[in-house]
């Protein structure tokens, strides 16, 4: 009976670490949630409760776990006790096999004979006595002995079953707070690239400003204002995100150094976030003091695509499926300090146009 209510215990212990695990591990909540910061901290309060109540089962797990050695100490007392018991009725059967010995059937010889019948008549009725309390005994050792096996057999059993749960829980504790410390980071990290995107976005919304400041002032004729966009914005058709998650704003033909215009879109993420082939095709590698490590993908749609400031490549030059990562994302070049891929479209291998309308609609 104890034995079946500890394996019930086990049982529930172990479904309700279960239920604390993946209580650690929420996904990045619903769809369709605006915030995720507030998913992150959602994530880290989850995680934080499952650690806290897979603790509260181990310390649980630990008081049984000592409970029951108490209990194996107190039985294994009681069969010394009962072992010491034996030593005394192993005493009484003695003296009645040596009674029984010098009796033999000389009792009977003397009462018959009627020489010393009183001290017969006793010897019989002590060796009697003697007999039944030995039986006695040696039947109640019996049935102690045996009682006292079961049950320090039964708690080794409940005790080798705590030890496993023990460890068990243990192990879940320490998982339950690595996951914390990873949600605890996610969020940290999440917050840091909140703020970066949200500088970034403030520097190219303020250079945008400037920008059409400029060109609303009559600029444009004299190579300081931003270029006219093309009527043509269509939109490529079954093309991946390069970088989600990223930040990123139309900022073609606007001025760069050297008298340069702008030919891409520069989408801001941090360094090594992931960066994808937009389409299937075949990539190459380069390099450039501007673009830094480069890559250029030849679409099999016919267009080519341009990659630039890559941290590090992945994968080698050759073919490659659309949604393949290729690269991550850096700041090699002349972008130093700013990690973020400068992305370029060419539509037929021709020149660049404005990509932004195609990465708004995918990204």
């Amino acid at each position: 009976m104890r034995v079946n209510l500890v394996r019930s215990t086990l049982r529930r212990a172990l479904v309700a670490v279960t239920v604390l695990t993946s209580l650690a591990v929420v996904p990045a909540a619903t769809a369709g949630a605006a915030d995720p910061l507030a998913e992150a901290e959602a994530r880290v309060v989850a995680a934080r409760r499952a650690a806290n109540e897979a603790a509260a089962e181990f310390e649980a797990a630990q008081t049984r776990y000592y409970t029951l050695e108490g209990d194996i100490a107190r039985a294994r007392q009681e069969l010394e006790r009962t072992r010491a018991e034996a030593g005394a009725i192993a005493a009484v059967a003695t003296a009645r096999a040596v009674e029984a010995y010098k009796s033999g059937n000389g009792d009977i010889d003397t009462i018959m004979a009627g020489t010393d019948v009183l001290d017969a008549m006793r010897r019989s009725e002590l060796l009697d006595r003697a007999n039944a309390q030995g039986n006695d005994a040696v039947d109640r050792l019996g049935a102690i002995t045996e009682d006292l096996q079961v049950m320090e057999s039964a708690l080794q059993e409940q005790l080798d079953e705590q030890q496993q749960l023990v460890a068990e829980l243990r192990e879940t504790t320490e998982e339950m707070e690595a996951k914390v410390a990873a949600a605890e980071r996610a969020e940290r990290e999440l917050r840091e690239r909140l703020e970066r995107e949200r500088r970034q976005r403030e520097e190219i919304e303020a250079a945008l400003r400037r920008a059409r400041a400029r060109a609303s002032s009559g600029g444009g004729g004299g190579g300081g204002g931003v270029l006219p966009r093309p009527s043509n914005n269509t939109v490529i058709s079954g093309f991946t995100c390069p970088v989600p998650g990223s930040s990123f704003g139309d900022s073609w033909g606007a001025p760069r150094s050297g008298g340069r215009r702008h030919q891409g879109v520069d989408m801001m993420a941090g360094y090594g976030t992931p960066i994808y082939a937009v389409v299937s095709g075949s990539v190459r590698h380069s390099t450039s003091g501007l673009g830094g490590n480069q890559i250029w993908l030849s679409g099999n749609d016919g267009n080519t695509y341009f990659y630039a400031h890559i941290q590090s490549y992945v994968g080698g030059p050759g073919p490659v499926s659309a949604g393949d990562q290729i690269a991550t994302v850096g700041d090699t070049g002349n972008a130093r300090g700013t990690p973020h891929l400068h992305f370029e479209i060419h539509p037929g291998g021709g020149a660049a146009v404005n990509p932004y309308p195609t990465v708004r609609a995918a990204c």
